[in-house]
């Protein structure tokens, strides 16, 4: 589910699609992934976000922002300066150069649990 989701970002659709991203489909689409719960890490907190969030990683990610009621987000300023860090780990067009697509996670498309660094 993983790599389909972040391939929606990636996969273009014409060849202007090719050299750009969308920080919206970004936002929208992809960040959400880094902030669901997987397991193993507590109630309600993502080993994604964490992980990356606390980590000198290629994947370094901002801190969350949390609401009264216990819900995590990022501001607009934040996904941009995520966008920014995840479009160095891309290549528009071509999924199978993109590092941060190299590494699935979801066990349905052939990926593990943890990774250990990228």
């Amino acid at each position: 589910m993983v790599i389909a989701l972040l391939l929606t970002l990636y996969l273009p659709h014409n060849l202007v699609a090719q050299r750009s991203l969308s920080f919206e489909v970004f936002r929208e689409t992809v960040e959400p992934i880094f902030i669901q719960p997987r397991g193993g890490h507590g109630p309600s907190i993502s080993p994604c976000a964490s992980c990356h969030i606390n980590s000198g990683t290629p994947l370094k990610l901002q801190p969350l922002q949390e609401t009264e009621d216990g819900q995590v987000y990022w501001s607009e300023s934040q996904s941009r300066v995520n966008f920014e860090v995840v479009s160095k780990l891309v290549v528009p067009g071509q999924p199978e150069r993109s590092r941060l697509l190299q590494k699935p996670l979801a066990v349905a498309a052939g990926g593990v649990a943890f990774h250990v660094g990228g």
